[in-house]
């Protein structure tokens, strides 16, 4: 999964969320962001299978 696969995903993901759990979902993107910027800074393309599980687990907690 490349990173441009994965911010099309989480965006239709959340764009479901209703305006009362707009702050669960900016803590949200906010942990995601930190997670991709440091992939990014890592100069990686693609996602490796324990980064894509843990962003799999923030999806899942999601409101």
């Amino acid at each position: 999964m490349t990173l441009s696969q994965l911010f099309a995903d989480l965006t239709a993901a959340f764009q479901k969320f209703e305006s009362p759990q707009l702050e669960a979902r900016h803590l949200l993107l906010e942990a995601l962001n930190i997670d991709l910027n440091q992939l990014v800074l890592r100069g990686e393309n693609s996602i490796s299978e324990s980064d894509l599980i843990r962003i799999q687990t923030w999806r899942s907690r999601a409101p």
